[in-house]
């Protein structure tokens, strides 16, 4: 500590901050020094990964395609997850799969135009293959588990009811049937 306060930069810092935050700061580098946590590890590791040649998408997907060709998937399953991959390829094939975030991925959504129930179903067709990115180490994280989806739903009526099921329907509710209706269905 004695040749860290040395610095005028640091001590500029130091006098900046309240008696809490500097005894918070020091509890911080004790309980990080006592798990041998040293900042300068931390921050090899970091550039080292950083470093570390691109694993492009287009590159990754394909193989992640090749992978899943071997299991047991519904062909209509197989078929959208290979779809939704290759427009994710297509719109980031050149990027590295590390580079890759939630943002990304809801400008991406964004940019298609995709309602809601669009939006969850592609991911989760891309869903899993970040996962298999993490469970090969080419990704720390998933980026789908941290997307924030749109807040609305489609905007059209549901489509559950034909529409001579809904005049039926309006018919029976009408205030002048209605009576008919309760002795229709007690």
């Amino acid at each position: 500590m004695r040749s860290v306060q040395a610095n005028a930069s640091v001590e500029d810092f130091w006098k900046l901050r309240s008696p809490e935050e500097k005894s918070e700061i020091v509890e911080l580098f004790h309980e990080a020094e006592a798990k041998a946590v040293r900042l300068k590890d931390l921050q090899s590791s970091l550039v080292k990964y950083q470093q570390l040649d691109p694993i492009r998408l287009k590159g990754t997907v394909k193989t992640y395609l090749d992978v899943i060709e071997k299991r047991s998937l519904r062909p209509s399953s197989a078929k959208q997850t290979r779809i939704n991959l290759n427009q994710l390829s297509d719109e980031y094939g050149d990027r590295d799969c590390r580079s890759i975030t939630p943002s990304d991925l809801e400008q991406w959504f964004s940019k298609r135009n995709w309602k809601r129930s669009t939006v969850d179903g592609v991911i989760a067709k891309i869903g899993p293959f970040f996962t298999w990115c993490v469970r090969e180490a080419i990704i720390l994280e998933n980026p789908c588990t941290k997307v924030v989806t749109p807040l609305n739903f489609d905007d059209g009526p549901p489509a559950i009811f034909s529409i001579d099921l809904l005049y039926n329907i309006e018919q029976i509710i009408n205030p002048s049937r209605l009576t008919k209706a309760l002795d229709q269905f007690g």
